[in-house]
This record gives structure tokens, sequence and C-alpha cells, in this order.
């Protein structure tokens, strides 16, 4: 069975998901074979395995993020509540808009927590930041507080 060019940006787009999108292969991929379809140099029906990789031409994709597809990362930050938990694209960020909500905290990458369920104290319905993270409106996008230990968000 052959994969196609079309079936290959979907499942790329999909799986975006490493620590740190500059080295992440499969966001370089995708701006690679988008440049070649748009180049007319593959369409989507040719074999996935005849995109070619690593193309410098698609670098100026892929720093301007026209595809919107950077992937967001889940940070915590220790402070006088708890953990609050942000979705954004880089700490920084998530530093600032923490000390204008809440004060000072301690900003912690915490991916290895990306694919946990956390329960929505309001609703009581469970969310994991990956599915979450296609709803939020900007980033970074506070989520809420947590207890440490505990997946309970609360808003503040």
């Amino acid at each position: 069975m052959t994969l196609t060019v079309h079936e290959g940006l979907e499942l790329l787009m999909q799986n975006i998901c490493a620590t740190d999108y500059e080295t992440d292969k499969f966001y370089s991929m995708t701006y690679d074979a988008f440049w070649q379809l748009q180049e007319g140099l593959v369409t989507p029906q040719t074999d996935f395995q005849q995109v070619q990789w690593d193309c410098p031409q698609a670098v100026p994709l892929k720093e301007q993020n026209v595809f919107a597809i950077q992937p967001i990362q889940l940070y915590a930050v220790q402070d006088h509540y708890g953990y609050a938990f942000w979705l954004g694209l880089e700490a920084l960020s998530v530093d600032q808009a923490h000390r204008q909500k809440f004060g000072q905290g301690r900003v912690q990458n915490a991916r290895r927590l990306m694919y946990k369920t956390f329960t929505d104290a309001t609703t009581m319905r469970g969310i994991t930041p990956q599915s979450f993270r296609h709803t939020v409106p900007s980033l970074p996008y506070y989520m809420g507080h947590a207890q440490a230990g505990k997946l309970v968000l609360t808003k503040r």
C-alpha cells in the first residue's frame, strides 16, 4: 500500500508534537511537502516517498508559520495558589502573562502532562491539554490552577 502526499500531510499535521518545533521533523516535513505541492513538483496523489526532504526553499514558509501549526506547549507555574497551567508557544510569554495575572511564579515545561486528563472543576468534564489546545482563542492561555499531584483545574 502506498501513501499519497495528501495522506502523508494529514498524518504529519496530526502528529506535530515535539517539544522543540525547530527540531520537530514532522513540522519540517509538512512545510517541505507543501512547498513542493505549491511549486508543482508533486501532486496530492504522488507517492509520499517521492517527496524531497530538507528543502531550503521551504524554510521561509516554516519561519512564517503559514499553517499556524507551531506546536503548543503546556507550562506549569508554581505560585501561592498551587500550579497554574498555561498553554503557550514559549516560556517567556507564559511568564509575562502569569506575572500580569497572578504575580511572580516559576515557569516549568509540563509537556509530560500534555496527554493526561485533567478535570475541569466547574463542569467536571475531563480535558487533555493536547485536545483542548484546538479551542483556545489566543496564546498564552490560562487553563486553571491545580494542587500538587492533583489534576483538577480551578479558575482563579
